[in-house]
């Protein structure tokens, strides 16, 4: 047992310096601050100025953020006033607070959803088996122990009880360092062969129902509401693997994203269906800890540039740090907010239009 554990790690290891090697020519080590690098699919990236693309994506990334606050699902004491986090959620006199106001001014937060059973207050479990309520008296399930952590927000553009919603938007919260289970739905590649029920396969079973009860807000109005899936780390995996499993979302925005996905575990047909027109925009910063691992798969599963079709937005507004901090949302949100400075215009700039999608029938 211990020589075929020695060579699978030894071929695992020879696997991986191949792809890094294979990687090399495709990172760039420097990038100008002033540019945001975007490439669509495995195509060559173009720069394009920071400034305009940041007003595209600054107010899924707020409430990206905003997932993180526990407060709003009732399971923690409020956050330190100080907090990003709850600066743009609760309209904290902040610098900060003064810049994301006018970006969350049109969002209304319709509704929460968490599985938390740590005795905070307020604990509950929102998402039990196969899509239905669960209880934190009982953590089994026929696939196995349900794992806490996965926290969801639901956002209308305007309330969800107007005559029209233009947006309607799923955030799904990412790792909370605190919350072991996080960690094990995070390393699902490794941990899906353990009995656990985790946020992805929790995500496959939910994402269903709770899209039914948004299209009964009465703001939805079906062929014009757009319905958006969004998160930053763990929450970026969960928001693409919802699109994925539900063809009524249609854009995601995932930042600094896992690069775990579960796109294969889902159907085959179903997937291929669901992806037909989804798009989806990758944002990160340079140098954050997961685009190592994603630069890794890119060079194994190359992004699609059609069906789904995958935008890579990459900037590089953070000075200095580690690799994780790096990672952080609240840092890059803050850069964005600053360029995006008193530019609520158009959701997408006339030069960043997404590519017409060519399929080989048509060429």
């Amino acid at each position: 047992m211990m020589r075929v554990t020695v060579r699978v790690g030894k071929l695992a290891t020879a696997f991986i310096l191949t792809v890094a090697l294979a990687a090399c020519g495709t990172i760039e080590i420097v990038q100008d601050k002033n540019y945001a690098r975007v490439r669509v699919g495995a195509e060559d990236a173009n720069a394009l100025p920071a400034r305009d693309v940041a007003p595209y994506v600054v107010g899924y990334a707020l409430l990206s953020l905003a997932a993180y606050d526990d407060v709003r699902y009732g399971v923690a004491k409020p956050l330190a006033a100080g907090s990003k986090e709850a600066v743009a959620q609760r309209d904290d006199d902040q610098a900060f607070g003064t810049l994301a106001r006018p970006w969350l001014a049109p969002w209304a937060l319709a509704e929460t959803l968490i599985n938390d059973c740590r005795g905070a207050p307020g604990s509950r479990r929102d998402f039990g088996f196969g899509g239905r309520k669960g209880d934190c008296a009982s953590d089994e399930s026929p696939r196995g122990r349900i794992l806490d952590g996965l926290g969801l927000q639901v956002w209308t553009h305007g309330s969800r009880g107007s005559r029209f919603c233009r947006e309607v938007i799923l955030a799904f919260r990412g790792t909370d360092r605190g919350q072991r289970d996080d960690w094990l739905s995070n390393f699902r590649s490794l941990t899906r062969v353990l009995l656990l029920y985790d946020q992805y396969e929790q995500v496959q079973d939910h994402v269903g129902p709770i899209l039914d009860r948004v299209e009964r807000y009465p703001c939805y109005r079906r062929g014009r509401t757009e319905i958006v899936a969004i998160g930053h780390s763990l929450g970026g995996g969960l928001a693409q693997q919802a699109a994925y499993r539900d063809g009524r979302v249609r854009r995601v925005f995932a930042f600094d994203p896992s690069f775990v996905t579960g796109y294969y575990d889902l159907d085959p047909n179903k997937r291929v269906d669901n992806s037909r027109g989804l798009k989806i925009e990758r944002v990160y910063e340079h140098g954050e800890i997961l685009a190592y691992p994603r630069l890794l798969l890119r060079n194994v599963y190359p992004p699609s540039a059609c069906d789904p079709q995958i935008r890579h937005i990459r900037f590089n507004l953070i000075d200095g740090g580690s690799i994780f901090a790096q990672h952080s949302l609240a840092t890059l949100t803050a850069g964005l907010l600053e360029l995006a400075k008193g530019k609520a215009g158009p959701r997408e700039p006339d030069d960043f239009r997404w590519h017409h999608c060519v399929i080989p029938s048509e060429i």
